[in-house]
């Protein structure tokens, strides 16, 4: 007979539960072959009682992965019992039927020993009962065995494990171990069967997305044998590291941190990583289809253009959306007119086309009329018409006719015939209709669409597969690429099956390896064709040296209907006077001050597109980061500078100059601009001196400095001796408040108050404080 024993499985942190048990079950008699941390791994000859003890550090590390797969195939053997113990609150991972855990997490000091014994008890019970195979739990039909990674940087790890956490609880993956970078060794190499990152800057700037064992993992990934799904974490550049092709997490590869709520951006990460499972599931699953020997002649015939439209209305990839039996009922119903809005590329006018086909007349017969043709002559014509009349891109209709054309609703309603008004927009087409006029609320009917989830996305490839008779291996990275936008899907659908040599209906089933990555390279590079001069001119709006209006592209990408609301900015004011200037992919709203993407295709562009990225695309560069404290003064006022340096922190950057860092020639020009770009502050000593420099009398030097206070440093002239003329440029930067003595002709303790006065106006980094305790002294320097 096989002598069973007992493996008590445990994070090191958690050593004094283990020592605590395995104390309590050699009381008993229980032999304990070993413990995870002190024993070595457990094996797989072992028979006998697994004892998981159940914590954060437990899961995330990476021998939990290791062992928890281990014990489920012992468990589905049929020689090894599983019985994990909760010692703190946690999501326990997918376990075999039957493995319930015993939770401990709760329990009094005083109740410890206790429920120690009833766990030794439980451990007597099993080991007196011959085990038998068991069946691994299924969570929304996947698999709970998949063996999973996720790798971080050390500074994230709170982040990465609430992304850990949260993938545990949602049940997608057997076991999933949180690796940070430092401690990986080997990881790399058997990250499981999915690999996830926690894309930010510290992970970036670790150097692991260029390592060796990361691009083989890629190559594993390119090949099928592994799935990598990168997770933005937060505003990282990483559209040019090695993953810049890969799908990311949460959808539309919006950082964790910009989400409103981080549980939802959590659940999109959930989701994305559920049906990247899904996808493995069901290609281990399918056997590759034997060709039959001959073509199927009663198979339609299909061109790929005919199924994935581009542009137009699909005819066999249409998916009814859970409205569209309302939609319907809607139309159909006398006078009550309809609005549909939402971003663009979801299929808006798709859905309109279809709902009145369904209903007995078709979009094409009907009076369609531009959004900015509206005017009063059109509204006559409205008013005439004897069916309905459809108003596109609704919300370029002019402000100055909204009012007519709420009218004229209202008209339609209250006569309940056959004309009506059909608008479709973007979002927030209702709500200039009825700003003024609440009384159309519960006179039409509004269908606010969003981004499109995931199913109907996967319906929509499915249905395409079935009319070319092909099945594209990279499902779930068309769904995550698409974010939600269907004019996307029917994109991507459509150039890998261009690139996969396809044209039509295949004779012989076909499977579509393309690597989705090379599909996005040439896309991008279409794009780039397509919109490089539109957003070129409008990230020049600002000047050549601002870089507010990228900043509001980057904030227009990562909006998930495709409508900023434009703050008072100057690079706000400058696009709302642009107007229509980059119709038709982008329009402003003046009235409610909005910036909407028309051209989903562009928002897919933008979305891969860093700041730095659209900076360049007009010849600019982003500011470095402003870091440090510009001091400037003449050699005779450096005893002064050494009592503000005596005051100053020690951790404060400061950058001090002087004559002998101001020569002759022009190298000092731009290493002088270049130390204001990077200053929160800059202080000027003014004495004789200082404005005898050939280079302030000539004016370059205030010119440089007027510059910087344009662009956001906090300049402050401090006067060290008398002589500064009233009209002097420096005159702008002295403190608000009546005029005083020069520092010199101040008494010592009245110059240390000055000076303790100026160091609150900075914190310990170098960035400005909120008030400026200068703007207050009625004691400083004129």
């Amino acid at each position: 007979m096989v002598e069973r024993s007992v493996w008590v499985s445990h994070a090191e942190h958690d050593h004094p539960w283990a020592d605590g048990l395995v104390t309590a079950l050699n009381a008993t008699g229980v032999p304990v072959a070993g413990t995870t941390w002190c024993g070595g791994p457990l094996r797989a000859s072992f028979t006998g009682v697994v004892l998981p003890l159940l914590s954060p550090d437990y899961l995330n590390s990476p021998v939990a992965a290791a062992e928890l797969t281990l014990a489920g195939d012992l468990v589905r053997s049929g020689s090894t019992w599983l019985q994990p113990v909760l010692i703190r609150r946690v999501v326990a991972p997918p376990l075999p039927d039957g493995c319930t855990p015993i939770d401990l997490s709760s329990v009094q000091p005083s109740e410890v020993e206790q429920r120690l014994r009833n766990v030794v008890d439980r451990v007597h019970e099993l080991l007196t009962t011959p085990p038998q195979p068991r069946a691994t739990a299924r969570r929304g039909g996947v698999v709970g065995q998949l063996r999973a990674t996720l790798l971080a940087a050390p500074e994230d790890r709170p982040l990465a494990e609430q992304v850990a956490l949260t993938l545990r609880s949602a049940g997608p993956l057997g076991s999933l171990a949180l690796v940070l970078v430092g401690d990986d060794r080997g990881t790399l190499r058997d990250p499981g069967r999915v690999l996830l990152m926690l894309i930010t800057r510290a992970l970036i700037n670790s150097g692991v997305l260029e390592s060796r064992p990361l691009l083989a993992a890629l190559r594993r990934q390119r090949g099928g044998a592994l799935t990598v799904l990168p997770v933005i974490g937060g505003p990282v550049s990483w559209h040019q590291s090695s993953i810049r092709h890969l799908p990311p997490l949460p959808r539309g590869g919006r950082p964790l941190t910009s989400w409103e709520s981080l549980d939802e951006a959590l659940q999109s990460v959930a989701h994305g990583t559920a049906l990247a499972c899904a996808e493995i599931e069901r290609r281990s699953r399918e056997a590759p289809q034997p060709a039959p020997p001959e073509a199927v002649p009663d198979r339609p015939v299909h061109l790929v253009g005919q199924v994935f439209r581009r542009s137009g209305t699909p005819e066999h990839t249409f998916v009814e959306p859970p409205e569209f039996h309302r939609v319907t009922l809607s139309l159909t119903e006398p006078g009550r007119s309809v609005v549909f809005q939402g971003p663009s590329g979801i299929g808006k006018t798709t859905l309109l086309e279809r709902a009145t086909g369904a209903v007995g007349f078709h979009l094409v017969d009907l009076d369609v009329i531009a959004g900015e043709a509206v005017d009063a002559r059109q509204i006559r014509r409205i008013r005439s018409a004897s069916t309905p009349v459809v108003i596109d891109d609704a919300h370029r209709i002019p402000v100055e006719v909204r009012d007519l054309v709420a009218a004229e609703i209202k008209a339609c309603a209250d006569a309940g015939g056959p004309r009506k008004l059909v608008l479709v927009g973007s979002s927030g087409v209702a709500t200039y209709l009825t700003a003024s006029r609440p009384d159309l609320i519960t006179r039409l009917d509004v269908y606010s669409l969003g981004r499109v989830d995931d199913e109907r996305i996967l319906s929509l490839i499915r249905r395409g597969e079935q009319a070319l008779n092909v099945s594209f291996t990279q499902r779930d990275a068309i769904v995550r690429t698409a974010a939600g936008s269907l004019l996307t899907a029917q994109m991507l659908c459509w150039e890998l099956a261009a690139s996969a040599g396809i044209s039509g209906t295949t004779a012989i089933h076909t499977s579509v390896n393309t690597d989705i990555g090379l599909v996005i390279e040439h896309v991008l590079r279409v794009c780039q064709e397509r919109y490089g001069a539109v957003i070129r001119a409008f990230v020049a709006l600002d000047g050549p040296r601002k870089i507010g209006c990228a900043r509001l592209l980057v904030a227009l990408s990562q909006t998930e209907d495709g409508v900023l609301q434009l703050t008072d900015s100057p690079s706000a004011r400058t696009v709302l006077d642009a107007g229509d200037r980059f119709a038709p992919h982008l329009w402003v709203e003046r009235g409610a001050g909005l910036l909407l993407a028309e051209d989903p295709q562009l928002v897919f562009y933008l979305r891969r597109l860093t700041l730095e990225t659209l900076a360049a695309m007009a010849g600019k560069r982003v500011p470095q980061p402003r870091d440090q404290v510009l001091v400037w003064h003449s050699e005779a006022d450096a005893r002064i500078w050494r009592e503000l340096a005596g005051e100053l922190d020690e951790n404060l950057a400061v950058d001090v100059w002087n004559e002998s860092r101001i020569v002759s020639g022009d190298r000092w020009r731009s290493e002088f601009a270049a130390a204001l770009s990077r200053a929160t502050d800059a202080v000027v000593l003014v004495g004789p001196g200082l404005l005898a420099w050939p280079q302030v009398e000539g004016g370059a030097l205030p010119g440089l400095l007027a510059e910087a206070a344009d662009d956001g440093c906090h300049v402050r002239a401090l006067v060290t001796r008398p002589g500064l003329p009233a009209d002097h440029p420096f005159v702008r930067y002295l403190p608000v408040g009546p005029p005083v003595k020069p520092l010199s002709m101040l008494r010592p303790a009245m110059r240390g108050d000055v000076w303790r006065r100026l160091v609150r106006a900075f914190d310990s980094t170098g960035r400005a404080a909120a008030t400026d305790d200068l703007a207050r002294s009625d004691d400083l320097p004129s």
